[in-house]
Parts: C-alpha cells; structure tokens; sequence
C-alpha cells in the first residue's frame, strides 16, 4: 500500500470530492486521479484525515490537488463567478540626441472578469497546445488559465500561446496544503493574488502605444535641444572668432620615459595648446551641423565643426585637421557648456612626439655628463688629505674650516668632520624637504668612491649605527624627523651656518 496521503480523490463519474465530505474506507468509492487505483478514505483521530491507496502502488498522487482546482474553477463558472485576473505593468526606456535615458511606465492594474463558461483541458493550436482550463466571457472573449502545482509553464508553451494569439495566465497554487479543503481552493483560484500573465495581447498595445508616447516626449526635448543650439550657433557667426568664448582649449600632449645612468626614471613632455584665431569665409550647413575653414595659431589652415553634442556624422567626413566643437544643452553649472576635441592631428601628435623624444635625449645626455663629472670628482677628492678635505666642503658650506686633529675612523676611511661635512652638504642640504635613508647611505657608491671605504657588510653596519646617532640629533634639534625603521624626512628650512661636525644640543 502506499504511504502517500490525498486529500482529493475522484469518484467514478469523474467528479473531485474532499476526505471531508466522503465515507470512511473502502464505502468512498473513490479512485486516484492520477493511477484510478482504488482509494481508502481514513477518518483519523490522531492524525489528519486521508485518502490513501487500497493496494501497494508507486503513484505519488500529484494531480490531485491540480484536477480539484479545475474542477472548482468550472462549477465557479457555472454559479457565473468573477475569477480575478493578474496586473500588467512594464517600463519603456530610450535616449535623447544627447545621450540622456527617459524612462517611461505603463500599468493595467488587476481586474474580475465575468465568467460565463469555463471548459477542461481544451485543445488549442491543432493538438500542439492543451489548456488547463479555458475560461469564457460574457462578450466571447476567452483566456487560458492554467494551474501550477508542481511544474510551472515554460517557454516554449509560453510562445505557443502567443503564436495563436492567445490570452493566459497562469495560478500558483504550489504553497498550497495537500489536504486544502475545497474553500482554501476555491478562494486561491479565484481570488488570490498568486497568478501572473503567461501572454496577453493587451500587453504588446500597451507597449507599442506607451512607447510612441515616450517617442513624441523625446521629439519635444530634442527640439529644445535643436533651438538653443542653433541660438548659440548664431553667435558663433555674427562675431566668426571663436576667441570671444570662453572655450576649454584641449591640451595636447605626449610623454617619453627613459633610464638614467643612475638607474632612475626620467620623463620628458612636450605640449601644445592649439588655438582657432580665425575663421576663414562663412559658416555652412552641414547634416545638422555647421562647418568653417579656420586658422590655428595665425598660420595652419584647418576644419572647424560645430554640433550638437551627441552627432558624429559630420566628424567621419573630415579631411584636414579638424577642431570639433560640440554643444552641450544639458550642462551644469560646473559642466563645460562646449566640449572640444581636436581630430586628424597625426602629424602634430608626431611633432610633439618628436619634442618629447629630444628633450627626454637631451636631459639623458645630460646626466651622463653629471655622472660622468662627479666620478672625476670623487677621484680628486679620494686623493685629498683630510685637511684638505674638509677645506673644500667646507668652502661649499660657507662656514670657517678647522683645523683637523682627529684619526681617520676605520669604517669611513676619514676623520669625524669630513663624513659628517660631507653627508650634511650632499644627503641633507641639498635635499632639502625630501627623504633620506640611513642603510642608502651607508652603502652609497659615491660616497664611497669619494672616502675610498670598503663595502664589507660590518663596515656598512658600522657606518649605519654610526649615522643613526647622529640623526638622533638632528632629529631633536629639528633639522630630521624619523619617519620609520631607518627612514628620515629633511626639513625645509635648515640653518646656512650650521656646523655638521660639533654636536648639536637641541
């Protein structure tokens, strides 16, 4: 026997009846609507009355609850109910010539209609299609309804309805008990709001009807569009110098990025700010838009386009370098009422690129005689004695030179005043606001092609501590600040006649 339990079963002459309503056990005379097999109605106590089958049976029973929904729908007919039918609502949407979305709604808010008949499992469409209830109206008008119990409708019955022109809707009844008594049903297919539109023809007037409406909307806004345009364009003309606006120029530009002999990025630009200072002749109407001969700058002859923004039409024609001048209608007080682009400029893109690339070469050539100058440097300065080492940072300091007294520190290869000169004058002075590094420093190859120090690892580590004390100091006194690890920030204003190798008291 099966476990499965039924609230609906069907009586020999086809007709729906509830567990409520019928005798208890094998007196029902009822059958499964799914199987036909033979039912036993159960009055519980304990438990939910039921029907369940008489004899072991792999049926599960589904279309119960389905065939009792249509049955209720037809007798409803009969008695000449109202049965509620879903709303139908949608949004048409489209852009203005400048680009902006309009949006616009339709709705048929949900309504009864009167039924004067409702047929089971009607055949439509030659065969092909096999509506669960087919409902008619008053007026012969009919609609399609089907009941969702289990399996919703898909698309392709979807589009047969369609194809044949056929209103329908469909019920959802999936959430509803399996012992739904007939009210609960009744009141769910006629009255609740769990039903949606397979199809209505009602909807693609609708469609077509809010969308000539959001066309004509558009037409007016696209005018308005068309007047200030042709306003401003008057303008243009009567002064013929696009000078007397104030007009955003573009900015033409072109980058080159190279690699210094100090294995540093270096980047040149080139730029230009081409500007219309005439026009040649009179303005012609072109497509919407109006065309000039100009002249950029008092000597390159060039195409002048003024259009409405949105339109590009006209811009696919041009030959010559060409300045685009596009109107803006909708602009904010913060927005550029005109927008100008500059199109056909290759050659000009070339020539500043040809710029870029001479000034990027030159300050290349440039640093490689920089380097080239401070390697000589440093061999002259390796050769010096401390005194006279001292003597010429000092000079460069513009502060009295000492006599020195002190021995060369092993890890430097110089005496206390020399490094400390040296590195005041080069690593903090002249940068000045930027950053230094302790660890950089230590290791630094030109610093250590000018003192002739080692770069063993205990030597740097010696120079390092040694430097960490001295920008403890000048941290205090104002002239560094620590910004992390071995990290400092240089101040941006240092004393002229500060004397790097006497201690700093803050």
């Amino acid at each position: 026997m099966s476990s499965v339990k039924l609230g609906w079963g069907m009586s020999h002459s086809g007709k729906m009846l509830h567990i409520s309503v019928v005798s208890r056990g094998k007196a029902c005379n009822c059958v499964c609507p799914d199987c036909e097999g033979q039912l036993i109605a159960r009055h519980c106590k304990e438990r939910s009355d039921h029907f369940a089958h008489a004899s072991l049976s792999e049926c599960s029973g589904e279309s119960a609850l389905h065939k009792a929904a249509k049955q209720i729908l037809e007798i409803a007919s009969k008695e000449n109910k109202r049965l509620l039918i879903p709303p139908l609502h949608g949004i048409e949407e489209s852009e203005d010539y400048c680009g902006i979305p309009h949006i616009k709604a339709w709705e048929v808010e949900q309504d009864h209609i009167l039924m004067e008949s409702a047929q089971q499992e009607v055949s439509l469409a030659n065969g092909q299609l096999v509506a669960d209830v087919l409902v008619t109206e008053p007026n012969g008008a009919t609609v399609a309804v089907e009941i969702h119990v289990t399996n919703k409708k898909g698309y392709e019955e979807i589009n047969k309805y369609k194809s044949i022109n056929q209103e329908a809707f469909e019920i959802n009844l999936s959430t509803l008990p399996w012992d739904a008594t007939e009210e609960v049903i009744h009141n769910a297919v006629l009255e609740k709001e769990n039903r949606h539109w397979l199809y209505s023809h009602r909807e693609t007037s609708l469609i077509t009807s809010t969308r000539n409406q959001l066309d004509r909307d558009i037409d007016v806004i696209n005018q308005k569009y068309f007047d200030r345009f042709e306003a401003e364009m008057k303008l243009f003309r009567e002064s013929n110098n696009l000078l007397v606006k104030d007009l955003n120029w573009p900015l033409l530009e072109q980058l080159k990025k190279g690699v210094s002999v100090y294995g540093k990025s270096v980047s040149k630009k080139a730029e230009a700010v081409p500007k219309v200072t005439s026009i040649l002749g009179e303005w012609e109407n072109q497509n919407g838009g109006w065309k000039a001969d100009g002249i950029v700058n008092g000597k390159t002859k060039v195409e002048v386009y003024f259009l409405l923004c949105g339109s590009s039409n006209v811009v696919e024609q041009a030959k010559r370098p060409s300045l685009i001048v596009w109107f803006n209608p909708i602009a904010s007080y913060s927005d550029p009422v005109f927008i100008l682009k500059w199109v056909n400029i290759q050659h000009w893109i070339e020539e500043l690129s040809h710029r870029a690339t001479k000034k990027l070469t030159s300050e290349l050539e440039e640093l490689r005689h920089k380097k080239r100058r401070e390697e000589e440097y440093a061999k002259y300065f390796c050769l010096l004695s401390d005194q006279e080492k001292i003597y010429n940072v000092s000079a460069r300091l513009s502060i009295p030179c000492p006599t020195v007294t002190a021995k060369p520190m092993h890890s430097w290869n110089c005496s206390r005043p020399v490094w400390k000169s040296l590195i005041w004058y080069y690593k903090i002075k002249r940068q000045q606001g930027g950053a230094i590094s302790i660890k950089h420093i230590a290791a630094d190859e030109w610093l250590a092609k000018m003192l002739g120090w080692s770069d063993d690892e205990l030597l740097i580590e010696k120079r390092s501590k040694d430097l960490w004390f001295w920008f403890q100091d000048l941290n205090q006194f104002g002239f560094l600040e620590h910004t992390g690890r071995q990290r400092f920030s240089i101040s941006k204003k240092l004393p002229k006649d500060f004397v790097p190798w006497q201690r700093v008291y803050p």
